[in-house]
């Protein structure tokens, strides 16, 4: 089976030669975008090339690989932007990268023998600069050989391999150390800093990346508190603030900021997570305070007497009220976790979707983003969807990131959604809701959503900071910087424009036992500084810098300078869209804004394609329902049904899925698959907006509701069919989840005789992956009476053998609930 990786336009596809694959043999192979750094082996960096040719069936590229014997390791690492890069190693498909999809990183060691090995990169063109970048490194008896993509590699007749130049080292993971965890890393490593346990020198225990120095500069003495956040005010004075209340302020001496006693300027806001320097005052988001404030000097006198709440928060104070940072439009934005309450109707502007659940229905705990002007008088949500966001800030070209928290509640189970950095673009869904514990449990990975840019695995974020005003190399500005407090880690994210997203590649930049950061910041001198802190541990102020940085750029690559040129085209579409979500939807605008809205649609750009769905479900639905059944674009129609199926009246919704039914591909070619399995995401979700709007069509009957049952259960078998057939891979393994709690969710059957669906939910409890176990009894929980008598000893069998899953504290939770609606 292949393994599929995509962020994808929707489209038109057929499984044909994808199920050739299957009876070929094709082994399943499990992909993970590369967090790690391809395991460090990789010397060198591949070429970006591509394949000219006036003939896109032509689009190939191969090259061979000789082993002296059958490898003991082999992985592939391929990266294809803006493009469908399908991996054949002789002959057999293992890889499938559509467009907008993460690096992927994949182990090969089956698929290679000894000899001669054939790997072939068959290419399906997109908008915008296509072009594909491979590594394949395998042990054999002679030691690791290394195969890079290049201008060497032979095309058919006809064709050309341009050569774009060489990927940059800290997008392909070049000397780089892995984000991945070991069992070394210690998750209470925080406690170290607490009481007698701490350290006598944590200089000793502090690991960086080479050519970096950190230096620890000054520890909180007693009745300094714990330090949680911090900013340089225009003076290059230090402001930090306590745990539990106040502020102080450190001034620059002959030996940094490790000179004098520190300075209360403030004795009662409480536990400022946020602290900002901007238009002449102190801005404090105090969180156990509930609100944001400034805080102004008025008199000159260095003393901040003038203190004004701006906005207040109401809700709890776990996931709170986190960072603050100037944004470039010079407004004021605050990140908030999902135990804050969204502002109150009337009293902040709300620019996404009004068809999101938490807005047409009971409100749910989700954190957002939210921007006030500098005085307070005016305030907009942004985006929301996040589970608890501690950092947010923005890169060189205005975009806003922030890296949000897993649930560990839910670690194990196939719902549980890892730490992530988003690309925080207006008006988008990130999806997370709080539901924690509810029954059945709540995906939060869902079609309509925002694309994540980056997994990171485990962790515990705090802030974030990009590095464009630290007196570091070219390369090492542009990247994020991320805090993880958990495991006391700074992560370093390298970047590279991807139309309005960015391809992503992290590594671990320093880290430390105990190390528990909480705040990074650029201070004056260019330096990074960080303060360690939180839970009443024993805090810390670090400065890092680079021992010899170059200052001259490095020159990009071809490949770079195009989608450099590209992002900025695509940049101009997402500033056009924020500015039709900040306005008004009228009759005299409608045709400007649907001509938009189409376009939009029909880009591969994912990101873009949620925001103008968003600006869609804006407007009336009597400006756009109609237009969008008849609308001559299949591309537009797909991405446009999640809107109508939420907003349409129930003849609408029922023409809908009769357009649906009729949309066949005539295409066999396995490089549609990615653009395969989007459709078959869109699907889904229709499914499950049927269940939640039109529950009485779904029932058995005659009309309508006997036509929409009878699509419902087609297209579920459909599904179940690309899900079988699609094999491993991350996308593949979330239609796979989302199909099986769709179908229960809405009450279609699972387990028909035969059916591919009742195929899906074998293939998952033979599985040696609980979270395809757990799916399955999941699926299977209110369908027992149906099921044949192996299904139901299979399903027993796996939930006896629960007991010994690993998890968070949810899973012995689940499990018995399972066991009760059995």
């Amino acid at each position: 089976m292949l393994t599929i990786a995509h962020h994808c336009p929707p489209g038109l596809t057929s499984l044909l030669t994808l199920l050739l694959a299957l009876t070929t043999g094709t082994a399943p192979l499990a992909a993970q975008p590369a967090t790690d750094s391809a395991a460090n082996t990789a010397v060198q960096s591949p070429t970006w090339v591509w394949v000219e040719s006036e003939n896109a069936v032509a689009r190939q590229m191969q090259q061979d690989m000789l082993l002296a014997s059958a490898p003991a390791s082999a992985r592939l690492k391929i990266a294809a932007d803006f493009c469908t890069a399908a991996v054949l190693i002789n002959d057999r498909p293992v890889c499938v990268v559509g467009p907008y999809a993460a690096t992927v990183s994949l182990d090969v060691t089956q698929s290679l023998g000894s000899g001669r090995n054939q790997i072939a990169v068959r290419l399906l063109k997109s908008a915008g600069p296509s072009a594909v970048a491979l590594s394949l490194t395998a042990a054999d008896v002679n030691g690791p050989q290394q195969l890079l993509s290049s201008s060497n590699w032979t095309v058919p007749a006809g064709s050309v391999l341009e050569d774009y130049g060489t990927v940059r080292a800290g997008l392909w993971g070049i000397g780089a150390a892995s984000l991945e965890l070991s069992g070394a890393d210690n998750y209470e490593q925080w406690r170290l800093a607490t009481g007698d346990a701490r350290p006598a020198s944590l200089d000793a225990k502090l690991r960086i990346r080479p050519g970096f120095r950190v230096t620890r500069i000054r520890d909180a003495r007693p009745d300094e508190g714990s330090w949680v956040s911090m900013t340089f005010d225009a003076d290059g004075r230090l402001i930090i603030a306590r745990e539990d209340k106040g502020l102080l302020r450190f001034g620059m001496g002959e030996r940094g900021f490790a000179a004098g006693s520190a300075e209360v300027i403030n004795q009662e806001l409480l536990e400022c997570r946020g602290l900002l320097f901007a238009h002449g005052a102190l801005y404090a988001n105090a969180n156990n305070s509930k609100a944001i404030y400034r805080l102004q000097d008025l008199d000159a006198d260095g003393s901040l007497e003038r203190v004004e709440k701006l906005r207040e928060y109401s809700g709890g104070v776990g996931h709170g009220r986190n960072d603050l940072v100037l944004g470039p439009d010079g407004w004021i934005w605050a990140i908030h976790g999902d135990s804050v309450d969204a502002p109150a109707a009337g009293t902040s502007r709300d620019i996404t979707s009004p068809l999101r659940d938490s807005r047409r229905g009971p409100v749910r705990q989700e954190g957002y983003v939210v921007r006030i002007s500098p005085d307070g008088s005016q305030s907009e949500v942004v985006c929301t969807g996040l589970r608890n966001p501690f950092g947010i800030d923005f890169n060189a070209a205005g975009d806003a990131f922030t890296y949000d928290a897993d649930n560990e509640f839910d670690m194990g189970t196939p719902w549980y959604r890892p730490t992530r950095i988003w690309q925080l673009s207006a008006g988008l869904d990130f999806g997370w809701r709080v539901a924690q514990g509810q029954w059945p449990p709540y995906f939060p990975d869902r079609a309509d959503n925002s694309v994540w840019q980056l997994d990171t695995g485990k962790g515990s974020p705090t802030s974030v900071m990009f590095g464009s005003k630290l007196n570091f190399a070219p390369a090492w500005r542009d990247c994020l910087y991320v805090l993880d407090w958990a495991y006391g880690r700074v992560l370093a994210v390298h970047t590279a424009p991807r139309g309005s997203v960015y391809r992503m590649a992290g590594e671990l930049f320093l880290q430390g036992v105990p190390l528990n950061v909480t705040d990074i910041a650029a201070g004056p001198d260019g330096a990074m500084y960080l303060i360690t802190g939180g839970r009443k541990t024993q805090s810390a102020l670090y400065r890092v810098t680079m021992e010899q940085p170059d200052v001259t750029p490095a020159r990009d690559s071809l490949h770079e300078q195009q989608c450099t040129q590209y992002a900025l085209r695509q940049q101009e579409q997402r500033r056009a869209a924020e500015q039709w979500l900040r306005s008004e939807s009228s009759v005299q605008d409608a045709e400007e804004r649907l001509r938009w809205i189409e376009r939009t649609l029909a880009e591969s750009d994912p990101q873009l394609q949620a925001m103008a769905r968003t600006v869609l479900e804006q407007m009336p639905v009597e400006h756009w329902g109609g237009r969008l059944l008849q609308v001559s674009d299949d591309r537009v129609f797909v991405e446009g049904a999640l809107s109508l199926v939420r907003a349409g009246s129930q003849e609408q919704v029922t023409q809908l899925l009769r357009r649906m039914s009729t949309l066949v591909s005539g295409q066999s070619e396995a490089l549609s698959a990615p653009v395969w399995l989007r459709q078959a995401s869109v699907r889904l979700q229709l499914i499950q907006e049927m269940g939640i709007r039109f529950p009485e069509l779904i029932r058995e009957g005659d009309g309508a509701a006997g036509f929409v049952r009878d699509w419902l259960l087609s297209d579920l078998q459909r599904c179940a069919a690309a899900a079988l057939v699609f094999g491993a891979g991350e996308q593949t393994t979330t239609l796979r989840y989302r199909l099986v709690a769709a179908a229960a969710e809405v009450g279609l059957p699972l387990t028909g005789a035969g059916t591919p669906e009742s195929e899906l939910l074998r293939s998952l409890l033979q599985s040696p992956q609980q979270q395809d176990q757990l799916t399955a009894l999941l699926g299977l929980r209110k369908q027992l009476a149906r099921a044949d008598s192996s299904l139901i000893a299979l399903y027993f069998g796996v939930l006896n053998e629960g007991t010994r899953w690993l998890g968070g504290d949810g899973m012995a939770v689940f499990l018995g609930r399972l066991r009760e609606d059995a």
